[in-house]
């Protein structure tokens, strides 16, 4: 039981057990997305475990997806994932610290950015699961240890 939901607990952090945290319609649908309309102030992130920018919404396209300029880019995008912004307008106005990518979500540079990510995301599911499993191992020596000690008559 201990060890299934250890894996519950991986899964979730290497993003395999669903999306949590959507606007409930990919895309940003105007049906599932919360009352959308341009002008709006919003967060957006090109999916789960991305950061979330604060933008404009410019527009919505066919289909129903609202396209959102985010805050010191040029050029709009529809984001798979999209919520009002919750910030204060001081903090949702600046701009990604220098360093940090500004690479719309699909562009080569945020393709291998993505790919680099889930690489580490991975890699530290991997470890953590690792230190869960040696604790779980230690618990039960320890349990093993105590009734050897208890049969043998040593305190």
């Amino acid at each position: 039981e201990e060890q299934q939901q250890v894996g519950r607990n991986v899964r979730q952090r290497i993003g395999l057990a669903g999306s949590v945290g959507s606007a409930g319609a990919a895309g940003g649908s105007s049906a599932g997305a919360g009352g959308l309309q341009i002008g709006l102030r919003v967060e957006v992130r090109g999916g789960d475990g991305k950061p979330w920018r604060a933008g404009t919404v410019t527009g919505q396209r066919k289909k129903g997806k609202w396209e959102v300029l985010v805050d010191g880019w040029d050029k709009p995008f529809v984001w798979p994932h999209m919520r009002p912004l919750t910030e204060s307008p001081a903090a949702a106005s600046s701009p990604a610290p220098p360093g940090c990518p500004t690479e719309p979500p699909g562009s080569a540079a945020s393709s291998s950015l993505e790919a680099e990510n889930k690489a580490l995301r991975t890699r530290l599911a991997i470890a953590q699961l690792r230190a869960e499993n040696s604790e779980i191992k230690f618990r039960d020596m320890e349990k093993k240890v105590t009734k050897l000690k208890k049969k043998l008559g040593v305190t």
